[in-house]
C-alpha cells in the first residue's frame, strides 16, 4: 500500500521560523475546516495509518525486535530493584525504585527512538539496522534519557493528581486527565526533534508545541484515528475470547488473549513512532507519505472549539 517514496502536499510551506538542520514549517492555514471528522472517516484513516506501520514492519521486520529487547530489559532491570530491595517500597529502598523506574523510562525511550530513526531512515528512501540505528541515536543519548526522565515526572505528578475523594476528588481527576492530554500534544514531537535538529530537552518541548499549534492550531485535545483501530482491536479480542469461554474452551480464550495481548502492543510500540516520524515530516516539510492525503495528517488532531469556529 505504502512504499518508501514522498508526495508533496499542494501548500507553500512557512520556512521563517524553520531551524537549522529542519525543514520548513507549515502554514496555520493547512487547518482544513472542512475535514470529515466522523468516526467512520477516523476510523478508515486509522485503517490506512495501521496498514503504513505494517508495510514498514513487513519492509523492515527487525524494528518488531526493539520493543522485545527494550521489554525483556527493563523486567530484568525491574527483577534486580526487586531482588535487592525485597519487594519493599519504605525506607532505603525507595530511592533504588527511584533510580530503577528512570533506569527503566530511559530504556523505554531509547527503543523509541531507535525505533524513530529507523522509521524515518525508511521513509527517506535508506535502509538502516537497529544497531546502525542505535549507533545514531548515541550522540542524542544524554537529552534523550533526560526527556524520559522529564516525561516520567511530570506523568507521575500528573497522575498523583486524580486521586482524592468526593467532588475535590472528581474535580481533580478531571484536571489532572485534561493536563496529560494537553502535556501529550504539547510533547508529540519532542522524539523526533531530539533526534533530527539536535535540541535540548526543554527547547525541543518547545518547538514540538510550536509545530503542533502551526500545522493543527491550538487547543489540541489528542490523535485519535490510530487509537480507534486499537481499541476496536482490543475489544474484538476480548469478545472472542468472552465466547471461547462460555463455549467451555478456557485454553484457548486465555491463549487467544495473551497472543491478542502481545500483538497488539507489539503493533503499537512500532505503529506510534511510524505516525510520530510520518506527522513530523508533514509538519516541517509538507510532506506527505505516498498513498495518503494530506487531510489524512491534517486531521490527525482536533482543533479546539473556538479556533474551529474562527
Amino acid at each position: 500500500m505504502c512504499g518508501q517514496g514522498l508526495g508533496t502536499a499542494p501548500a507553500e510551506p512557512n520556512v521563517a521560523n524553520a531551524p537549522a538542520g529542519a525543514g520548513p514549517v507549515i502554514a496555520p492555514s493547512l487547518v482544513m475546516t472542512s475535514i470529515d471528522r466522523s468516526f467512520s472517516a477516523r476510523f478508515q484513516r486509522g485503517i490506512r495509518l495501521t496498514q503504513l506501520a505494517l508495510d514498514i514492519m513487513r519492509q523492515q521486520p527487525g524494528l518488531l525486535v526493539v520493543p522485545v529487547v527494550s521489554v525483556t530489559v527493563i523486567a530484568v532491570l525491574f527483577g534486580i530493584v526487586a531482588l535487592i530491595t525485597g519487594g519493599h517500597t519504605q525506607g532505603p529502598g525507595v530511592l533504588l525504585w527511584i533510580i530503577g523506574f528512570f533506569a527503566m523510562a530511559s530504556v523505554a525511550m531509547v527503543g523509541q527512538a531507535v525505533i524513530t530513526h529507523r522509521v524515518m531512515e525508511h521513509l527517506e528512501g535508506r535502509t538502516s539496522t537497529n544497531g546502525q540505528s542505535l549507533q545514531a541515536i548515541m550522540p542524542k543519548l544524554g537529552t534523550i534519557v533526560a526527556w524520559a526522565c522529564v516525561s516520567l515526572t511530570v506523568g507521575t505528578l500528573l497522575r498523583s493528581m486524580e486521586r482524592g475523594r468526593g467532588v475535590l476528588g472528581l474535580l481533580a481527576r478531571i484536571v489532572a486527565v485534561m493536563a496529560l492530554i494537553a502535556w501529550s500534544a504539547l510533547t508529540f514531537f519532542v522524539v523526533p526533534v531530539i533526534l533530527f535538529e539536535g535540541l535540548s530537552t526543554g527547547a525541543a518541548i518547545k518547538r514540538s508545541g510550536e509545530l503542533v499549534k502551526r500545522s493543527w492550531g491550538e487547543g489540541v485535545v489528542g490523535v485519535g484515528a490510530l487509537n480507534i483501530v486499537f481499541t476496536l482491536a482490543t475489544l474484538a479480542a476480548f469478545f472472542l475470547c468472552v465466547v471461547l469461554a462460555a463455549a467451555h474452551a478456557v485454553v484457548l480464550a486465555v491463549i487467544v488473549l495473551f497472543v491478542a495481548i502481545v500483538g497488539l502492543n507489539l503493533l503499537a510500540s512500532v505503529a506510534s513512532p511510524v505516525f510520530t516520524v510520518a506527522l513530523y515530516r508533514y509538519a516541517t516539510t509538507g510532506q506527505v507519505v505516498l498513498g495518503f492525503g494530506q487531510e489524512d495528517f491534517a486531521a490527525a488532531f482536533r482543533p479546539s472549539r473556538r479556533r474551529a469556529a474562527l
